[in-house]
């Protein structure tokens, strides 16, 4: 699957030979690190023998994935006993961060940042757009100074990037080529799971992905990349996790035939509050989650995939429910796309809507519906 890593693809089990093979890890000397169930599906983490397996299994389609990395060049995500002693400062909150969409080719309007303030201060980064900001014109940048307690000191938990399409990834490279930017920010670790060169060869952006696992370990080395896989829980002190409930393994061993069915999908939790990030969620992705998690979905704000354009299936929304709708792109993107099936779904659901637009768009958490909507889109349809 990439990286270093190997998956074993079991079909036609089931919980009992997943158990037995759980049983047979521990027997061999490996030692469990983390162990998890969510809607029936079962997830453990073990370590040993210099390897990292990760092994869940999908009662929905009967089946287990193994993946397994060489300990001494893989991480593995924080546990809650690794944040014991992270104390709360300040006010947690959801953040999206608009982006200056007339970078783009005018069609999707749409790139991806956003960032999540945890209890202690730390940020959570997610993408981040493009490449072609400059520092004096950075939103990313402008972002991270205003939400960090030090503007000056500015403390990343985990950089996530979700999938390698330019309008997600690419903001990342100018932070690693920058030193001003770089010696700016202490990036703890990166979370991601990029495709194989054969699965690449069938879909695009390549370069990009190739460049960022080049430059990472050069430009911070001090920071741990994790590869990304479903099931893992990162724990961030405080009650602030993060769920990974896709990675492009689920898909596997079919062939990607669109980058953003690669896309990480994941669940942050802060202050009791869900916020569900769908990247650029393809259809394959929504009918993997609803099958495998179903109204275990249901969270309490969401992340419009694909910024609105040519969107995940409408049953998704169905299964999330979330009353809070963040739409990250522009006003005309909402007014030329709100009717389409997936997003006239996820807006039924919602009480509030948020537009990236320009500027900073900020949740305090535990945040409160404020039933915003219909004003929000009156206003954007007469415009």
């Amino acid at each position: 699957t990439g990286d270093n890593c190997y998956m074993l693809h079991v079909k036609r089990t089931n919980a009992t030979e997943y158990k037995a093979y759980l049983a047979s890890l521990e027997k061999a000397g490996f030692s469990l690190y983390t162990k998890r169930s969510a809607a029936e599906n079962e997830f453990a983490t073990y370590t040993g023998h210099g390897a990292i397996v990760n092994a869940y299994y999908t009662p929905y389609c009967n089946e287990v994935r193994i993946l397994v990395e060489e300990e001494d060049k893989a991480a593995l995500p924080p546990r809650a006993s690794d944040s014991v002693n992270v104390q709360k400062k300040v006010t947690p909150s959801v953040n999206l961060i608009g982006l200056g969409y007339n970078k783009n080719d005018g069609l999707n309007e749409g790139a991806l940042a956003m960032i999540f303030v945890l209890p202690d201060g730390r940020l959570i980064v997610v993408d981040g757009g493009f490449r072609s900001y400059n520092n004096s014109d950075n939103p990313l940048l402008t972002a991270m100074k205003k939400l960090s307690p030090d503007p000056n000191k500015i403390n990343i938990a985990a950089w996530f990037i979700t999938h390698s399409h330019v309008d997600h990834a690419a903001a990342l490279n100018r932070f690693a080529e920058s030193s001003s930017l770089k010696n700016l920010i202490n990036v703890e670790r990166f979370v991601l799971n990029f495709p194989t060169k054969e699965h690449y060869e069938n879909i695009d952006d390549e370069a990009l992905a190739d460049e960022i696992r080049s430059i990472l370990p050069k430009a911070f080395p001090k920071a741990a990349i994790i590869k990304a896989h479903t099931g893992q829980m990162y724990d961030f002190g405080c009650g602030a996790t993060v769920e990974m409930l896709y990675t492009y393994d689920d898909y596997m061993p079919k062939m990607l035939d669109w980058n953003n069915t690669s896309s990480l999908v994941f669940r942050v939790t802060l202050e009791g509050k869900t916020c569900t990030v769908l990247a650029d969620a393809t259809h394959a992705t929504g009918r993997i989650l609803v099958n495998m998690y179903g109204t275990y979905l249901k969270s309490d704000i969401v992340q419009l995939s694909h910024h609105g354009v040519i969107g995940i299936i409408a049953d998704i929304y169905n299964y999330i429910k979330a009353p809070v709708l963040l739409w990250p792109a522009t006003d005309s993107a909402v007014k030329k796309f709100y009717t389409d099936s997936y997003n006239a779904a996820a807006l039924n659901h919602a009480r509030d809507l948020y537009v990236a637009n320009t500027g900073i768009t900020t949740l305090e958490m535990p945040y409160i519906p404020k039933n915003n909507k219909s004003a929000v889109l009156n206003k954007i349809l007469k415009g």
